[in-house]
C-alpha cells in the first residue's frame, strides 16, 4: 500500500514506500487502484484465423510454424491486454497428432520482431482418438503414427550425421522440414507441448517421453491426476485446463490441480 513503482525502459526497477522519483519521469496517480503483474497465458490460439490452426488432412506437420500465420491485427490481442494478459504461448491447434510450433510472445505491440519472447516455444503433440474418417482415428494409431514417425527422424539425423563422418563425400541426404523440426525436439533444444485429456493417453505420451527423451508439458491435462505419481517421477509439468464447454467438468477434474501439485508436478 502506498507504494511507488519505478518502470525504466519498459523495466520495473523498483517497487517501495520509499522509492524515489527521479527527474523528469512521468507520473502516473494510481492512488486507490490495485496494480498487479502482467497474466501469462501458457495456452492459448489467438492471433490467427481459426481456418489457420489445423492443416487438415495432414496427420503430422511438425514443420509448419504459427508464427507464419500470425497476424497482428487480431482484436483478441486487445482483449486479452484489457484482461491483463501481457505475455502468452499461442499455437496451432490439436486437428493433427502433430500441428506444429508454438511461439512465446507479448500481447501488445506493432513489431512482432520486439514482442517474441521466444520463437520457439514447443512443439505441439495431440493424443487420443481423431476424427473417424482417416487414419489413425484410434488412441492406438495415434500412438503408433506418433512412435514411427520419432523412428524415422532418428534414422534421418543418423543419416546426416554419417554423411558429416564420412567427410561429406557424395551427394549430402535430402532435406526434409518436418524431420528438421522433429530433431530438434529430439535433441531437447525444443520441449513438446502435448494436448491430452485422458489418464490413458497421458500414461501414453509418458511411454513416449521415456522411449525418446525429449522434454514434456501436458496441456489441458484433465485426468493427469489420476496418474500424477507417474507425471510426477518424470519431471513432468502439466498446464491444467478444464475446458469446461467442451467436456464434463467434475469435482474429481476441478480437484485435478490440487492433486498433481501434492504428488509434486
Amino acid at each position: 500500500a502506498d507504494a511507488t513503482i519505478l518502470v525504466r525502459d519498459g523495466r520495473i526497477a523498483a517497487v517501495g514506500r520509499n522509492v524515489s522519483v527521479p527527474a523528469g519521469a512521468l507520473v502516473i496517480d494510481a492512488t486507490g487502484k490495485v496494480i498487479v503483474p502482467g497474466f501469462i497465458d501458457e495456452h492459448s490460439h489467438i492471433g490467427a484465423r481459426p481456418t489457420d490452426l489445423n492443416d487438415r488432412p495432414m496427420i503430422i506437420g511438425p514443420q509448419h510454424r504459427i508464427r507464419d500465420a500470425l497476424d497482428l491485427e487480431d482484436p483478441d490481442w486487445k482483449d486479452a491486454v484489457k484482461g491483463g494478459v501481457t505475455s502468452l504461448t499461442t499455437g496451432p491447434g490439436s486437428g493433427e497428432n502433430v500441428s506444429g510450433m508454438a511461439i512465446v510472445l507479448k500481447t501488445f505491440g506493432s513489431d512482432l520482431s520486439k514482442r517474441i519472447l521466444l520463437e520457439k516455444g514447443g512443439m505441439k503433440f495431440a493424443m487420443g482418438p481423431k476424427r473417424s474418417d482417416a487414419y489413425p482415428a484410434t488412441a492406438m494409431g495415434v500412438a503408433a503414427n506418433l512412435r514411427q514417425y520419432l523412428i524415422k527422424t532418428q534414422e534421418y539425423v543418423a543419416a546426416q550425421k554419417r554423411w558429416e563422418d564420412g567427410g561429406r563425400q557424395g551427394a549430402p541426404p535430402a532435406r526434409d522440414l518436418g524431420y528438421d523440426a522433429m530433431a530438434e525436439v529430439l535433441a531437447r533444444k525444443v520441449r513438446v507441448r502435448a494436448h491430452v485429456h485422458s489418464a490413458t493417453d497421458v500414461m501414453t505420451i509418458l511411454r513416449l517421453k521415456d522411449e525418446f527423451g525429449f522434454d514434456l508439458t501436458l496441456h489441458h491435462s484433465t485426468e493427469a491426476y489420476k496418474v500424477a505419481t507417474e507425471v510426477a517421477k518424470r519431471g513432468v509439468s502439466a498446464v491444467v485446463l478444464p475446458l469446461g464447454s467442451r467436456i464434463g467438468v467434475t469435482d474429481d477434474a476441478m480437484k485435478g490441480p490440487f492433486e498433481l501439485w501434492k504428488a509434486g508436478v
